[in-house]
């Protein structure tokens, strides 16, 4: 989440489909007399799930009832006095929509320090996964909002290409934008003390000059927790992991960055400003995502690569204090990453 789309998260959840009751076949009947659809005919047997139901007389060589969401079918059989009824549509095959795939699914802990080194994406994927879905600590990269075209022709949006083996990601901001990884599951992240990744990228005006409007390179990083996301009664994401019923804010840290590659560190102690939690409870997190920076007006382009993000149990970071001369932001509403994660059926 393959996981890959579309994935919300801050979105994250996928779409899980419970099948629930079992199909019932339409019938043959004895001497190839019309059968009532649902029953057995007389003598006849009922083989397995998908089986065949045979009658006195004539048989019913069905599909089997296929799980495809609707029910399933059977096709009509031929017996030796005349020919049997098709089978009726089954009963069974009932879908209940589980909705968003948090919170129905099994916590995991994390145990293995990479996450993305970004060398196995498929060409042309849009998105990249990482983990085993439903085993291990797991699932993929989102940007938002998608861009609709190239960025020179005023295209709002961000693009992910995986193709240099790292996650590059232009755009033109224009408006509340970033990215992040969806998890497939709450995760339990102890075991490491943080985050670590490579980084490198510019900003630079909208008409393509070097100067962002004095904008420093930087985005904010955050952890989402349950504490800090809206419970499913208050969220309209229902059903969430969140515990959280007004005024809910992740911890976040700022990032400053420049045309260089180079490596920040950050610890799980360095987010802050959560609410009504204020720092991050590794052993539950929900979601890693980052925003770029804002001020309601002005537009930019980014051009940023980030590669090898793992965990860590190192302590240091470059340092992660907001520039001073940067233009004032504004802040995003709490969904405005809301739904980034695909779902399973995309």
């Amino acid at each position: 989440m393959s996981l890959e789309n579309s994935i919300q998260v801050l979105g994250r959840p996928f779409v899980a489909l419970t099948l629930m009751g079992a199909l019932t076949a339409g019938c043959g009947s004895s001497g190839g007399k019309s059968g009532a659809g649902g029953s057995v005919g007389t003598g006849g047997h009922l083989t397995g799930t998908g089986g065949s139901l045979a009658g006195t007389g004539g048989s019913l060589a069905g599909t089997g009832g296929s799980l495809a969401g609707t029910g399933g079918s059977g096709a009509g059989g031929s017996g030796a006095g005349g020919s049997g009824e098709g089978g009726t549509t089954g009963a069974g095959g009932e879908v209940v929509d589980a909705g968003p795939y948090l919170p129905f699914c099994t916590p995991v802990n994390a145990d293995t320090a990479s996450i993305l080194d970004f060398n196995d994406v498929a060409p042309g994927a849009t998105q990249a996964a990482f983990g085993q879905y439903g085993a291990t600590f797991s699932g993929g990269t989102y940007v938002y909002p998608a861009s609709a075209g190239p960025a020179d022709a005023g295209n709002v949006g961000l693009t992910s290409d995986f193709s240099g083996g790292n996650w590059h990601i232009t755009g033109l901001v224009g408006t509340y934008s970033g990215f992040g990884l969806y998890l497939a599951c709450k995760s339990n992240v102890a075991a490491f003390t943080g985050l670590a990744f490579d980084v490198a990228g510019t900003f630079m005006a909208s008409d393509g000059s070097a100067d962002a409007a004095g904008l420093a390179p930087r985005f904010s990083m955050g952890i989402s927790i349950p504490a800090d996301e809206l419970d499913s009664a208050h969220s309209t994401n229902a059903p969430t992991w969140g515990t959280c019923t007004a005024n809910c804010a992740s911890p976040t840290r700022v990032v400053l960055f420049g045309s260089t590659n180079a490596t920040v560190t950050t610890p799980w102690t360095s987010f802050a400003g959560g609410t009504p939690v204020n720092s991050v409870t590794p052993a539950e997190i929900l979601a890693i995502f980052f925003t770029l920076p804002w001020n309601g007006s002005t537009q930019y382009l980014v051009d940023l690569t980030i590669d090898n993000i793992r965990f860590t149990t190192e302590t240091g970071g470059i340092d992660a204090s907001s520039p001073t001369d940067a233009p004032a932001e504004t802040a995003a509403p709490a969904d405005a990453a809301a739904d980034r994660a695909p779902d399973a059926s995309d």
